[in-house]
């Protein structure tokens, strides 16, 4: 599903829920916007975000390291420290897609 599809489904969903008064396409798209801005201000943060009976998005940090040297064998290049976004899904999630629920 990409970010179009993701918008549409949005605009879907407030509208069969909220009636004739529901949403623009163009305001389900600043709310996705919103959301996804949101997601990232907490994982900046170093915050985890849980979604009940989905699963957690997380920050996990990488110690700077050594690998070996891409063109020039024999040789090791240094690479930074960073930050990775880590996924978890819950275990009721997974029996879900596992057809075990």
């Amino acid at each position: 599903m990409n970010k179009d599809e993701m918008i549409r489904t949005l605009y879907r969903l407030i509208n069969n829920n909220c009636g004739p008064n529901g949403i623009t396409l163009t305001g389900a798209e600043a709310v996705f916007t919103g959301l996804v801005a949101s997601m990232k201000d907490t994982l900046e943060g170093d915050q985890e975000i849980r979604i009940p009976t989905f699963g957690k998005f997380y920050v996990t940090h990488m110690d700077s390291r050594e690998i070996p040297h891409p063109r020039m064998p024999g040789q090791v290049m240094p690479i930074g420290p960073s930050k990775q976004i880590r996924f978890k899904a819950y275990d009721s999630y997974k029996r879900v897609l596992n057809g075990r629920d």
